[in-house]
C-alpha cells in the first residue's frame, strides 16, 4: 500500500506544475491508512487545491475542492512560513507509542529552499497554527483535524 500511495504521490506532484522561484508552494499529505486514502492539500501561487488520492488499486484519485485564494491569504501563507520558527522544525516528529492515528506530511519551498516535515500523532504549535490558517479557505468536510495539546 505504501508503495501505491508514493507512485500516486509522484504523479500528482509531477502533473501540477512547480513553483517560480519566490512563489508560495505548499503541499500536505493528510494519510489516512485505515481507509486507505490520502487528502492533498496543494497551494501553489494563489491556486488551492485538494486531491483525494486512493490507497486502493484501480480506484482513481479524485479532485475535492478547487479555490484561488485572495492575495491577503498568500500573504498570510507565506509569511508564517518564512517565519524563523518553521524553518528550525526537525524533518521527523513521531510518537514511538502510536503506529496509526495522525499522519501528515508537510512540504513547502520558500525562497527557492525546500522544508519536508512529517508528524506522526505529534502536536506541534508552529503546525497547527498553519492548518489553522489553511483551514479558513476549505468547506467544512474538508478540513484538516490535528491533535491537542
Amino acid at each position: 500500500m505504501k508503495i501505491l500511495l508514493a507512485i500516486l504521490w509522484i504523479l500528482i506532484t509531477n502533473a501540477i506544475s512547480p513553483p517560480k522561484f519566490n512563489e508560495l508552494a505548499l503541499d500536505i499529505y493528510d494519510y489516512n491508512a485505515s481507509m486507505s486514502y490520502t487528502l492533498h492539500y496543494h497551494i501553489i501561487g494563489n491556486k488551492l487545491i485538494v486531491v483525494k488520492l486512493s490507497g486502493l488499486q484501480g480506484e482513481p484519485s479524485k479532485v475535492l475542492f478547487r479555490k484561488t485564494l485572495a492575495k491577503q491569504a498568500v500573504n498570510q501563507l507565506s509569511h508564517f512560513l518564512n517565519s524563523a520558527p518553521t524553518k528550525h522544525l526537525k524533518a521527523t516528529y513521531k510518537n514511538p507509542l502510536t503506529q496509526d492515528g495522525d499522519q501528515k506530511r508537510f512540504v513547502w519551498v520558500t525562497s527557492g529552499t525546500k522544508k519536508v516535515v512529517d508528524f506522526s500523532n505529534v502536536y506541534n504549535s508552529q503546525l497547527a497554527k498553519l492548518i489553522t490558517i489553511v483551514n479558513k479557505y476549505l468547506t467544512d468536510n474538508i478540513k484538516m483535524s490535528y491533535p491537542n495539546k
